[in-house]
């Protein structure tokens, strides 16, 4: 659907989008499971399995669209934003090299170039903590002069949490990631108040403002750490009206008229 979507999009009507959107899919995925208007948007093999594409035409695909668990193939393959960097950089040096050999003199720019610039997780408050890792894993860049990446995490702690059915590890795993940024200290994000999320409770919050819209106080540039999407074009507003009131204090409205 998101392929779809996109295909649709005017940046992307003057090309072929199965050459700039690319379904990432793990070899061991049946084909038959995939639906057939995805599967222009693939990859597959002799053997009709799904393969990953070469380097060169991996890197000119301008969105990756794969689950949280299957993005592991990208980390393994070496696609990570710090590994391209990291070959970037020796390719410069060895340029540079041997331009100094040869006794001429040049400059490479674009070493620090940050390959993956964006990273959405979907329904991110369902993914287990280290099913977001993996994806934060190829994107994620810890050298201090790289490009910091824009990330968005989107899915509502309110409605389903990860499915989790051991009861040793639902302590620590039935959390997100998500939620559990959500309820750090504000502190961390340069605010005041005790948490993000805090307690579903009508008395923990004044206005839509303080229970959603995280301010940042507008520090570097950043006015929000967290925007609450409260106009629903699914729901009609008899069924909004129990969620509306239990969990986000009547501040739910309905597109549909």
């Amino acid at each position: 659907r998101l392929a779809k979507l996109l295909a649709k999009q005017k940046a992307f009507q003057s090309s072929n989008p199965s050459d700039l959107i690319f379904r990432l899919y793990d070899v061991n995925r049946p084909v038959s499971t995939v639906p057939s208007d995805v599967l222009p948007f693939t990859r597959q093999g002799a053997k009709g399995e799904f393969v990953l594409p070469t380097c060169q035409e991996l890197l000119k695909f301008s969105i990756i669209v794969c689950t949280c668990h299957d993005s592991h193939i990208l980390y393994l393959a070496g696609l990570t934003n710090a590994m391209l960097r990291h070959r970037l950089q020796c390719l410069q040096a060895t340029i540079l090299s041997t331009l100094r050999l040869s006794g001429m003199q040049g400059e490479i720019t674009g070493s620090d170039r940050t390959h993956f610039t964006h990273l959405f997780i979907d329904e991110a408050a369902q993914a287990t903590e280290p099913e977001s890792l993996i994806p934060l894993s190829v994107v994620v860049d810890d050298d201090p002069g790289a490009t910091k990446v824009e990330i968005a995490f989107c899915g509502d702690p309110r409605q389903l949490s990860p499915n989790i059915y051991s009861p040793l590890a639902s302590q620590g795993l039935q959390r997100s990631l998500l939620e559990r940024l959500l309820r750090l200290p504000v502190e961390t994000y340069g605010g005041g108040r005790e948490s993000l999320l805090g307690p579903p409770t009508a008395s923990s919050w004044r206005s839509l403002d303080e229970l959603i819209e995280y301010s940042f106080q507008r520090k570097d540039c950043h006015d929000h750490l967290s925007v609450f999407l409260n106009l629903s074009y699914r729901g009609h507003p008899s069924f909004l009206l129990m969620p509306s009131k239990l969990f986000y204090f009547d501040k739910l409205k309905s597109a549909v008229k």
